[in-house]
C-alpha cells in the first residue's frame, strides 16, 4: 500500500476528533523481507507521528492462506525481518535514563507517554521506587520524599 494514501486516510479519520486504531494491518514479504520490514517501519512511524492514532496492530503472527508471507514469523515461529524491525521500533520508543537533581531537588526529563518506574537514591537516605503515568501530550509531576537512615 502507498504510504501517502495511508497518511491521507488516517488524516480523514482523524478529522472526527476520535482516536483511530489501525487493526489488521499487514503486507506480504514479497518482493522481499526487506520491503515488508521497511513498510512496517514506515507505517508504524507514520502512525506514531499522528497524535490521534491510539494503536497499531499487525494482523498476522504467522502466515495465513489469505495473505501468504504476511506474518511476523515463519510457520515454525522463526522471526522474520519485520518482527526484528518492530522490536527495534518499540525499543526506540521506550524512555530510559538517569539524572541528578538540581539545587531544589528537581529532575526534569522528556519522554514518551506511558508507565514509568522511578528510582531515587542518595547517600544516607533510604532509596525509593515509585511508579507514575505520563499521559500522551501531557505533563506529569511526581514528588518523592527520601528519609534519612541515620539518626
Amino acid at each position: 500500500p502507498d504510504l501517502s494514501w495511508v497518511s491521507d486516510l488516517l488524516d480523514n479519520f482523524g478529522a472526527f476528533g476520535k482516536p483511530v486504531f489501525l487493526s489488521e494491518i499487514s503486507v506480504p514479504n514479497e518482493p522481499s523481507e526487506e520491503a515488508q520490514a521497511q513498510w512496517l517501519r514506515d507505517v508504524y512511524n507514520l502512525a506514531f507521528g499522528k497524535p490521534f492514532v491510539g494503536a497499531v496492530s499487525w494482523h498476522y503472527i504467522v502466515d495465513d492462506p489469505f495473505l501468504p508471507g504476511g506474518g511476523l514469523f515463519e510457520n515454525d515461529y522463526t522471526p522474520r525481518m519485520a518482527y526484528q524491525t518492530l522490536e527495534d521500533i518499540l525499543k526506540s520508543w521506550t524512555t530510559n535514563g538517569s539524572g541528578t537533581t538540581d539545587a531544589q531537588g528537581i529532575v526534569r526529563f522528556r519522554g514518551f507517554a506511558g508507565e514509568y518506574q522511578v528510582s531515587v537514591s542518595a547517600a544516607g537516605y533510604e532509596a525509593k521506587i515509585a511508579e507514575t503515568h505520563v499521559p500522551a501530550q501531557g505533563e506529569n509531576s511526581l514528588t518523592i520524599t527520601l528519609y534519612s537512615i541515620v539518626g
